[in-house]
């Protein structure tokens, strides 16, 4: 997309139905000037088997979020070197969240760490920083998983050793290899991708697409071409609820983004 865009976009969260703490944590901001509208989205999953998961999940929202609001505006004027500021910048976030959350927990004797999925709409692009197993999806005609899940059965995948079908059921679909918090270092994924006009953003915790199927993401967020927030969210509560049902006792986030052309196009 080359023209001015807006966005349309809902987040839900849900605690699931077993757990009484929500580890999940979600943001998503705007702003928009001379220069064109920019969204960042976000959504960390405090590692379950550790300590105060909700702490390192907020923790990491809370960084990214404020390097949104005071950190960008600075990058915006380096036009030239402006992607590999911002990747290297991200590069450092973590290494420094890392470093927080590894200190904090062994000065209390305990282990904190969270997943993390963060994603920065802007100048025609999307930029990726990834570290765990939520996901990022583009939907369109077919669902497009961006990231790559850092876990033992993408690995256990990756060497032939299950199919992506068995790894559905698999009873070690929860063990992550790697997380901001847990180690001394961790390197997060790093990507940059040109934005769809016929695609529409999801972003999740791995408690939402546990028991919910590809075709129905894309049958919830693409099918209908929902265009209000309003829309969007009612969505969102219905594949969370029918995840419910079908037995997910994780904690349960979505993030939903469209991106409209302000001229009316997809």
């Amino acid at each position: 997309m080359s023209g001015p865009v807006q966005f349309f976009y809902s987040c839900h969260t849900d605690a699931g139905i077993r757990k009484k703490v929500n580890q999940d944590s979600c943001v998503v901001k705007t702003s928009r000037d001379e220069g064109g509208s920019r969204l960042l989205a976000a959504v960390c999953d405090g590692v379950g088997g550790l300590s105060c998961g909700e702490r390192a999940s907020g923790e990491v929202i809370a960084a990214f979020a404020k390097w949104f609001d005071y950190e960008l505006p600075q990058i915006l004027c380096a036009d030239a070197a402006r992607d590999a500021i911002l990747l290297q910048r991200w590069k450092q976030l973590v290494d420094r969240l890392n470093q927080k959350l590894f200190c904090y927990g062994k000065q209390r004797q305990i282990r904190l760490a969270t997943t993390a999925t963060i994603v920065l709409f802007a100048w025609g692009n999307y930029y990726v920083c990834h570290v765990g197993d939520c996901r990022l999806y583009a939907v369109g005609e077919k669902v497009e998983q961006i990231t790559k899940d850092h876990s033992l059965v993408e690995r256990e995948i990756d060497a032939g050793r299950l199919t992506r079908e068995e790894a559905r059921n698999d009873h070690r679909q929860n063990v992550i290899l790697r997380c901001i918090g847990a180690m001394t270092s961790v390197v997060p994924d790093l990507m940059i991708g040109k934005i769809q006009k016929d695609r529409v953003y999801v972003l999740c915790s791995d408690g939402f697409r546990h028991k919910i199927r590809e075709n129905e993401i894309r049958e919830a967020f693409f099918a209908e071409k929902p265009v209000t927030p309003a829309q969007i969210k009612q969505n969102q509560i219905a594949l969370t609820e029918l995840a419910k049902r079908r037995g997910e006792t994780d904690n349960i986030t979505v993030v939903t983004i469209r991106i409209v052309e302000e001229n009316g196009q997809r």
